[in-house]
């Protein structure tokens, strides 16, 4: 059965790399048909754990400064980032058409951020 996880590590790269590394594995030993992982990642060309992820993602989003949003659960509100991000798509097996159907999460970050501007104009 289709299943979809989130995958949102922490920006600390030693996370990234070992996020990177887990999704690697779980891709080289056979996962379950119609897995997809979407995941955030900060916008750090080079660094191993983003690199890691370009090397295996099926789709990549770059995710502007200003332009999207993270939810912070402490206040409860969504909070525009200043900094760029990469949303990235996994499958297996691959499925253009079910990739891009979980990309558009990163639409939603998107929409985050004009709530959180409109608010901070009010």
């Amino acid at each position: 059965e289709p299943a979809v996880i989130v995958a949102t590590p922490p920006y600390i790269e030693a996370e990234l790399q070992g996020c990177s590394d887990r999704l690697a594995a779980l891709g080289a030993d056979p996962p379950p048909a119609g897995l997809r992982v979407v995941s955030i990642f900060p916008k750090w060309d080079g660094a191993g754990g983003v690199v890691g992820m370009e090397n295996q993602c099926s789709q990549k989003v770059v995710l502007e400064p200003e332009q999207h949003a993270y939810f912070d659960y402490q206040t409860g509100r969504f909070i525009p980032a200043r900094f760029a991000s990469l949303g990235f798509v996994l499958g297996w097996p691959k499925d253009e058409e079910a990739e891009e159907k979980c990309a558009q999460v990163f639409k939603l970050l998107a929409h985050g951020t004009k709530r959180a501007k409109k608010r901070r104009t009010q």
